[in-house]
């Protein structure tokens, strides 16, 4: 998915981002209006989980269980100033990460790229309703 939007590039060398953190800038995001919303090479979905990876120096915190890794970078589609706005609320996303000694930059762009998919998970009780021949 391309269109107008946002990347934040995070730099957490020393590892203080926690999974609360990330979930609030995914909520943050969602509440600014993102339509597609990317963290590393993962698709954020409705049913996407934010946890911690236990590691022999501490907590590493994954989404869908993968493993953030620094620096990464989370890209939205939406509403450029909105989506920035959003992050920026005060004691928010950006407000926890840099008082946790992440360097973090938000760029906003005319288009940036979502190119994350995520696979039709197997149904247990729907079914898909048949295409029907359009006329």
């Amino acid at each position: 998915m391309t269109g107008p939007g946002i990347s934040v590039i995070v730099d957490d060398p020393d590892g203080g981002m926690t999974q609360t953190m990330l979930l609030d800038a995914i909520q943050e995001l969602r509440d600014a209006g993102a339509e597609a919303i990317q963290v590393g090479s993962v698709r954020v979905v409705a049913s996407s989980h934010v946890g911690v990876a236990e590691g022999a120096g501490g907590g590493s915190v994954t989404l869908d269980g993968a493993v953030l890794v620094p620096p990464f970078r989370i890209v939205a589609v939406g509403e450029p100033d909105t989506l920035a706005g959003g992050l920026a609320i005060p004691g928010g996303f950006l407000d926890s990460l840099r008082g946790a000694g992440a360097t973090v930059q938000v760029v906003e762009g005319d288009e940036v790229l979502v190119d994350a998919v995520r696979p039709t998970p197997d149904l247990r009780w729907a079914e898909p309703v048949p295409a029907t021949p359009s006329s």
